[in-house]
């Protein structure tokens, strides 16, 4: 059923139905909420064109790396001490997408700049949300499966070893030599979807799937925590890594690499006898009780504190340039 209405119908389930307290509130829908015309077009294209393309995300990795350094940092920091997770990867998501966002100034239509100015706030409301508690969760509970597995954590560490090794941070482009790696973000992601349903869609005809009559205008309800819980969808299959499948459909976008790689690179994780999967439901679905961290290092302290801006004070004196790194160890 699913499947028919994401992929075969899934111009005629398009459509949303805007929420009374939006409409209230709120002139402007957000994205996940608009209606598929001109405007919600014109704004997806700007978002896969200006901040989610492969050649514009790749420009952002120095950005992301320096945000993954400091998260580092102050994990390494408090390593004698247990450190809350979701501060941190909150913290990192949060710094990572607003320099995504707002890295230049929004360019305002005079003759329209109220109304434009509520639409971009939106908008940006849109990034922030889609992508900060989403990513920074879903690491979280990706660091919480692997440590409750140790041995699962050590084979992800072995295969960013293997290909990384310890002269430099794992970097996007490693990524796609690690499948294993890759399987472990799949998996959190079946176990523990950030958004257990998706986005009501509304039927703009009536139409037939399968032995249903659904009319127009009816509200549809995809439960993705229960495809990822169905093993006879992932069983005895022979599945593509790269997620092309239809049982692997909420896996196709994840911008959790980085930050994962880099803390199963960096850190080796002891257990919290407090550990739980107790899950908390809100905004996203998240551990009930956030998890707490008791690293210690496996790097070289220098990849940690390497070539960062707010880290490093440079001096210059003619023909030298001194770097003076300010660390606590």
């Amino acid at each position: 059923m699913a499947k028919n209405i994401l992929q075969k119908h899934d111009q005629n389930f398009a459509w949303r139905s805007l929420p009374v307290v939006q409409r209230v509130l709120h002139k402007y829908p957000s994205i996940a909420l608009s209606q598929p015309d001109p405007a919600w077009r014109s704004i997806r294209q700007i978002y896969a064109t200006q901040l989610f393309a492969p050649t514009k995300i790749k420009s952002f990795q120095p950005i992301i790396l320096e945000e993954v350094r400091s998260m580092l940092r102050s994990i390494d920091a408090e390593r004698k001490q247990k450190s809350c997770a979701r501060s941190k990867l909150h913290a990192a998501s949060s710094n990572i997408i607003s320099i995504m966002a707002l890295g230049k100034k929004l360019q305002m239509n005079e003759s329209n700049s109220t109304a434009n100015a509520s639409s971009h706030l939106t908008s940006l409301l849109d990034i922030f949300a889609g992508g900060t508690d989403t990513s920074s969760t879903t690491v979280e509970w990706a660091l919480a499966e692997l440590i409750l597995h140790p041995s699962k954590m050590k084979r992800v560490q072995d295969e960013i070893d293997e290909v990384v090794g310890n002269s430099r941070l794992v970097e996007q482009d490693d990524v796609q030599n690690m499948p294993y790696f890759q399987a472990v973000i799949k998996e959190t992601m079946r176990l523990h979807p950030v958004i257990p349903f998706l986005v009501p869609r509304m039927a703009k005809q009536e139409c037939r799937i399968e032995d249903f009559d659904i009319p127009a205008n009816a509200l549809t309800f995809i439960n993705i925590w229960a495809i990822g819980s169905d093993e006879n969808r992932f069983l005895g299959s022979d599945f593509d890594i790269r997620g092309r499948h239809f049982e692997l459909l909420p896996f196709g976008i994840t911008n959790v690499n980085l930050m994962l790689a880099c803390l199963l690179q960096a850190f080796d994780f002891e257990r919290d006898e407090r550990l739980d999967k107790i899950e908390k439901f809100g905004f996203v679905m998240a551990l009930a009780n956030p998890l707490l961290l008791k690293a210690s290092r496996r790097i070289p302290i220098h990849l940690i504190i390497a070539l960062s801006t707010s880290q490093l004070s440079l001096s210059l004196n003619r023909d030298k340039i001194w770097i003076v790194v300010v660390y606590k160890f």
